[in-house]
């Protein structure tokens, strides 16, 4: 959920957030969907051994990167 709130890429579902107290809330208002944000799921990393599992993390990332290229060269990325 914290992901649609503050995504960029998400405008679309601010909606989701009408009936909530978060929008009552103007210092926290102003932050949404202001910022790149890279969402991380670990629940499907089911593996038998370390090293499946940190291959599978390694492909994971590698995805994540793959996806986000446009925050490589950012100016929204400062720090």
């Amino acid at each position: 959920m914290l992901y649609y709130f503050y995504s960029i890429k998400e405008k679309e579902y601010s909606y989701i957030f009408n009936s909530l107290n978060v929008l009552k809330e103007k210092e926290v208002v102003q932050h949404q969907n202001q910022y790149p944000v890279i969402f991380l799921t670990l629940k499907d990393l089911k593996n038998n051994s370390f090293e499946k599992q940190r291959d599978m993390f390694s492909l994971l990332v590698q995805e994540i990167i793959r996806n986000n290229q446009e925050l490589l060269t950012s100016d929204l990325i400062n720090e």
